[in-house]
């Protein structure tokens, strides 16, 4: 249902980890022949973060969504962490194993052929790779410099969107939920200024417990298409959101007609099912 995105949540929280740290240090005698085996291209595969497990299958799904994580260290004493095509660059110390981020201090360890980034209640590891992860990076790269840049179709300097920032209300506005647990009202269709489109979504949760919500795409479908969609949101217990639900493949808000969605609530710190809601706009 969304399991999906429960993984894509989970395994970017753990990542963050890694690029938050300011030192991965690696324990024990012969640090410079250790931190030597470590020079090359890594990949994860697995890891723990904040108690809950990140197992080979999960990593593999987003693996074969095109999404991994590659980590760099060079024998010059450079370092590149890409995080899911978002590519950092840092320096290592080939002798003390210590790699510069800012932010908390981890270790590293070297077993068995696997990397092991440990730091505090994350521990995260990787399996050594070879040169063509190297394309992976200069792609993410590349894809990143084009982001930047803007589309080519878009304004002279590229920072502007073929789609002009707009919202219309939704009159009346149409509640989605309204109950112990959370009430969300769509309250307008809206263009952003990055291009998105889609329903603007006001929710105030009216639980005890930091709640979760998600929209699978196999539930989704816009004027009778079926669209991929871009929402997730977590809101603490007593507090209130507004976030846009995006469209995948809408331009205008005037497209925005027969909306026919699934609304899942969950518990954000164990993952379990809470409720779901119909969402539909006329």
């Amino acid at each position: 249902m969304k399991t999906t995105k429960k993984y894509l949540s989970l395994v970017c929280c753990a990542i963050c980890a890694i690029a938050t740290c300011l030192a991965l240090v690696a324990c024990g005698g012969g640090k410079a022949a250790r931190g030597a085996k470590m020079v090359g291209y890594w990949e994860l595969v697995s890891g723990k973060a904040d108690g809950t497990e990140l197992t080979e299958d999960d990593i593999q799904m987003m693996n074969d969504w095109g999404m991994k994580v590659v980590l760099y260290l060079g024998e010059d004493g450079k370092a590149t962490l890409d995080l899911f095509g978002e590519v950092q660059d840092s320096t290592w110390d080939i002798e003390k194993c210590t790699l510069g981020y800012d932010g908390e201090t981890g270790t590293l360890e070297l077993a068995d052929d696997k990397l092991t980034f440990a730091a505090e209640e994350t521990s995260l590891v990787f399996k050594k790779g070879d040169d063509s992860l190297a394309d992976q990076i200069k792609t993410d790269r590349e894809s990143e410099k084009i982001t930047d840049m803007g589309d080519p179709d878009d304004g002279d300097d590229g920072t502007t969107s073929s789609t002009e920032a707009a919202t219309v209300p939704i009159d009346p506005p149409v509640t989605i939920a309204d109950d112990e647990i959370v009430t969300v009202v769509a309250t307008d269709r809206a263009a952003d200024e990055w291009g998105q489109v889609g329903i603007m979504l006001t929710i105030t949760n009216n639980s005890d417990r930091k709640i979760g919500m998600s929209i699978p795409n196999d539930s989704c479908a816009v004027n009778g298409v079926m669209n991929d969609n871009w929402f997730y949101t977590a809101v603490l217990p007593g507090t209130s959101a507004t976030k846009l639900c995006a469209f995948e493949g809408i331009d205008s808000i005037d497209e925005l007609v027969n909306i026919q969605c699934q609304l899942d609530v969950y518990d954000d710190e164990t993952y379990e099912d809470i409720a779901s809601y119909p969402i539909n706009i006329q």
